[in-house]
């Protein structure tokens, strides 16, 4: 899988729990059964952000950045998500992965950790600096 960037993806979950993800978002003119597709993807969870909020949809990447880190806090102090399941996930989040150092685990494409690194159109901060 790609790496996806905030405005494109939903960042689902159940509060007290490991259970995270996120799940890429088809875009306005996607098909029915694509949306059909998304909705069954996120159905088991209980809440949302990302991409489905206009905020974040419409904010250039270095707020979307800053929003990936503020959600995150949220999902771990007042949500109880387990950090690490958090961070697996949000490992397919370019704005994610641009506010990381390489030394992170997941960053160099860990099989334990990911598995999405994945090419991208665009190079990111971070992608830059190596």
């Amino acid at each position: 899988m790609k790496l996806l960037t905030a405005d494109k993806a939903t960042l689902v979950w159940n509060p007290d729990s490991d259970e995270v993800a996120v799940v890429e978002r088809p875009d306005e003119t996607a098909a029915p059964s694509e949306w059909a597709r998304h909705r069954l993807a996120t159905a088991k969870y209980k809440r949302s952000c990302l991409g489905c909020c206009r905020y974040v949809s419409e904010a250039d990447f270095a707020f979307r950045k800053l929003i990936v880190f503020v959600e995150a806090m949220h999902l771990i102090v007042r949500d109880g998500v387990d950090p690490q399941a958090l961070h697996k996930a949000l490992l397919q989040l370019k704005e994610y992965r641009d506010g990381l150092s390489s030394d992170m685990p997941g960053m160099n494409g860990e099989e334990d950790y990911s598995g999405h690194r994945g090419e991208t159109d665009e190079k990111t901060a971070y992608e830059q600096r190596v």
